[in-house]
């Protein structure tokens, strides 16, 4: 049986530590992906949790500038929703949603969309993305 090497094979990446405090659009950097092989995951959590929902979707751009939503037949999304939402419910049971895409625009970013916010929460965004390639 063949073994794969997750430890030295996946890199991840911290893309976003955002406090959300406001109902508001937050986005994260531009991640370059010239390197990398095209697939990549995105993962959100959320701690200091105290109110409101947040969205996260993909979107990808070939310069950095200009990002639009990745569409749903690029997305390797689990759940099938396109998208994450981090609720009081999803908190709560302390498992990390997850997705991701095949993109072949080079940089990639996650948009949080916030709604029924009062005080809030701090969200960290990883990606988990393939090793860069390396010339052979």
């Amino acid at each position: 049986m063949a073994v794969l090497d997750i430890t030295n094979e996946l890199e991840v990446e911290v893309v976003s530590t955002a406090v959300i405090s406001t109902n508001t659009t937050t986005v994260t950097s531009g991640i370059d992906m010239a390197n990398f092989d095209p697939g990549y995951v995105f993962v959100p959590a959320a701690y200091s949790y105290t109110d409101g929902n947040y969205v996260m979707t993909l979107e990808d751009s070939p310069d950095d500038v200009t990002y639009t939503p990745i569409p749903t037949d690029k997305l390797l999304d689990p759940a099938g929703a396109g998208s994450i939402t981090l609720s009081a419910a999803s908190v709560a049971t302390n498992l990390l949603g997850r997705i991701g895409a095949f993109s072949t625009d080079r940089y990639v970013r996650a948009s949080i969309v916030s709604t029924g916010v009062t005080s809030g929460a701090a969200l960290t965004i990883l990606a988990v993305k393939s090793p860069e390639e390396t010339p052979a």
